[in-house]
């Protein structure tokens, strides 16, 4: 039983982690989108990091 438990708890972990990244990328290229037309070289710089 603690052996699931382990599992189960690494397995939400892990999906927290997918959805911190993918809301990061979003937010990453929403940011650059906004930039990209009006600033390329803050655009280039943003892609960078």
């Amino acid at each position: 039983m603690a052996k699931a438990n382990r599992e189960t708890k690494a397995r939400k972990m892990l999906w927290r982690q997918l959805r911190e990244d993918r809301n990061n990328y979003k937010k990453y290229y929403d940011a650059y989108d906004k930039v990209k037309d009006t600033n390329p070289e803050e655009a280039i710089s943003l892609k960078k990091k």
